[in-house]
């Protein structure tokens, strides 16, 4: 079950998703806008000469590309998957931060859990 499905299990237009993306030509044609119109989603752009407008998306992409893509050859689509989703994993838990003091986002929940009880 993809993420979408878990935290939206009634369905992207029951949420009010926005779709943010750049201003590049791939999110700004209008098949992509049919497509987020058909999902129920409105789209939002950043901002134009605003380089800090999808900054943290830019970086989780390219530690991607750096952690998982450029480093390996893989055999099939399925392979592929399982490292991105492996890694999905990885860094929504355990992937230290610079933004949290280099401490990864389960330190945090654990230290917000502590201080809770």
């Amino acid at each position: 079950m993809s993420n979408v499905e878990t935290e939206c299990p009634a369905g992207s237009r029951s949420y009010g998703i926005h779709l943010m993306s750049d201003n590049g030509s791939q999110s700004t044609s209008i098949k992509y806008e049919n497509e987020a119109n058909t999902l129920g989603m409105e789209h939002v752009t950043t901002s134009y000469s605003n380089p800090k407008g999808n900054a943290d998306t830019e970086r989780v992409f390219r530690t991607l590309k750096e952690d998982v893509i450029w480093p390996n050859e893989f055999d099939s689509y399925d392979e592929a998957k399982t490292a991105v989703d492996n890694w999905v994993h990885f860094y929504n838990t355990e992937y230290p931060r610079s933004s949290l003091g280099e401490i990864s986002p389960i330190e945090i929940e654990n230290k917000i859990q502590t201080l809770a009880a």
